[in-house]
């Protein structure tokens, strides 16, 4: 069975009528998306995506990200101008900053220079600085799941430790975080507020608004927003060649004070309180020189990276390649044509095929029923069985742990995997508000099996598959929002 056939198999469960029932959306306006976007392609224009953070992140990552890619697969909208799918969450701009071997080391000289080896010269090159990890990055879930690993005793496998041994949380004394709302972001607010967070010693928020976040912190530092920055800043984009740099000119009447200032400053109190000038090196340039000095480190960042070595802060200023604080990064092309290399020439896709896949064949997308594109429920606020996946294909066959459809504690409805078709998500009872589960063939869970397409269970299909579809396969994908319902 080739990848098309069991994907024409699997997407029997999500005709229009049942698409628009799990996302409220439109059914005609859902026909008009796949239409616009077929003829848009077949048209020999290009077919892009854009998508906000969000969407990308936490529970529904992997699976929303390669929805999107689906239609842009199969359409051909990869590798080429104006099309792609591109994610606007705001660390993607460090991988804009790649240093090389004969560069530097791109964004690396900034967030790593070795704190017990600065170089203090503010003219030298990125590729004298001295780059070294210490930092052990932690998921922030770990710290919002009680500092402990996600460990579920399971009636098929006893206690199970789902998280991986690479990954195993540390306890968190001290929280510092900077323009985000962290705990309106978190899940389980009552456990988080009254069980987890006071045995944190101190909580700093850094914001450029009061939010509920900055409410529940001990120390709360103002920080200035993009108008009113006093020193330089510096953005690029997922989806276009621009770099810019820039200040703000709006006069502040707070008593904020820039990201960067706030840090540098806090550095050098430390450094005065302990008697270590590395603390207060670490921002030497800034703390010379609060308006100015940032861009020393601007520069650092301008030398060492593949996309911009060559520039000069200063004369991006001055506006000597166009607008005044505007350059184009120096990608391969112009425009910025994102997977140029791995559609036109043999670089392949960073994934653990080299691929872009529409199957995973990775084990544990395999155990968690996620190897075809499916909806799962959320397992958190839906009237909805929580967690369940929505589909009759006979080769999404999740393990379940021997957990059972009434077990309603959060772990067990995290790792739970049960499988149930045809728009049965299986609608739980509510107490809220006097409502009750309604008793329309909606609301009963049926087993897979009973709306398995007839015909033998096939044995699986072949794992990868190119972005270059055939406009055959593409039609028919059009086509596939009309296909009949399993009933």
């Amino acid at each position: 069975m080739t990848l098309w056939d069991a994907y024409r198999i699997h997407l029997k469960d999500y005709d229009v009528a049942t698409v628009a029932e799990i996302t409220g959306a439109d059914p005609t306006l859902i026909e008009r998306l796949a239409r616009d976007i077929w003829e848009t392609a077949k048209s020999g224009r290009s077919v892009a995506i854009h998508t906000g953070e969000g969407i990308n992140h936490w529970f529904h990552a992997t699976l929303a990200n390669r929805s999107l890619y689906l239609p842009l697969m199969l359409t051909g909208s990869i590798g080429r101008p104006g099309a792609g799918c591109h994610t606007w969450a705001g660390n993607y701009k460090a991988a804009l900053f790649q240093g090389a071997k004969g560069v530097g080391p791109g964004l690396a000289g900034y967030l790593l220079e070795d704190p017990f080896n600065h170089n203090l010269d503010p003219k030298a090159p990125a590729s004298a600085l001295k780059v070294k990890k210490y930092a052990k990055d932690e998921e922030p879930a770990y710290w919002n799941h009680g500092e402990r690993p996600l460990v579920v005793n399971t009636p098929k496998y006893g206690r199970k430790n789902f998280t991986g041994d690479s990954h195993m949380p540390t306890p968190t004394k001290f929280l510092w975080f900077t323009n985000v709302n962290l705990f309106n972001n978190a899940k389980h607010a009552y456990d988080m507020f009254f069980n987890v967070n006071p045995k944190i010693d101190c909580i700093i928020a850094q914001d450029i608004e009061f939010n509920s976040t900055c409410e529940y912190s001990d120390i709360l530092l103002p920080a200035l927003s993009w108008p009113e920055f006093e020193t330089y800043e510096m953005t690029a984009s997922c989806s276009n060649p621009f770099l810019q740099i820039w200040k703000g000119g709006i006069k502040t009447h707070t008593e904020g004070r820039d990201d960067v200032v706030i840090l540098a400053q806090a550095a050098k109190a430390l450094a005065d309180e302990t008697g270590d000038s590395r603390y207060a090196d670490h921002w030497k340039f800034v703390l010379d020189d609060p308006r100015e000095g940032v861009k020393a480190y601007v520069q650092r960042i301008l030398d060492g990276s593949t996309t911009t070595k060559g520039y000069n802060v200063d004369e991006i200023l001055a506006g000597k390649h166009g607008e005044p604080g505007v350059v184009l990064m120096l990608f391969r092309t112009y425009p910025r044509v994102p997977f140029w290399e791995c559609i036109k020439d043999d670089m392949p896709f960073w994934t653990d095929t080299g691929r872009l896949n529409a199957y995973c064949d990775l084990p544990e997308a395999i155990v968690h029923g996620e190897n075809f594109i499916v909806h799962r429920e959320s397992p958190e606020a839906t009237p909805y069985l929580p967690n369940v996946i929505v589909s009759t294909n006979p080769l999404v066959r999740p393990d379940d742990f021997g957990i059972p459809r009434e077990a309603m504690h959060w772990d067990e409805r995290t790792i739970r995997n049960v499988r149930l078709g045809c728009g049965t998500r299986s609608r739980r009872p509510s107490t809220r508000s006097g409502r009750t589960a309604s008793a329309s063939s909606a609301s009963r869970p049926r087993d897979a099996t009973a709306c398995t397409p007839p015909g033998p269970a096939p044995s699986g299909p072949r794992s990868g598959t190119r972005t270059s579809a055939t406009r055959t396969a593409a039609t028919s994908a059009a086509r596939a929002t009309a296909s009949t319902r399993c009933t």
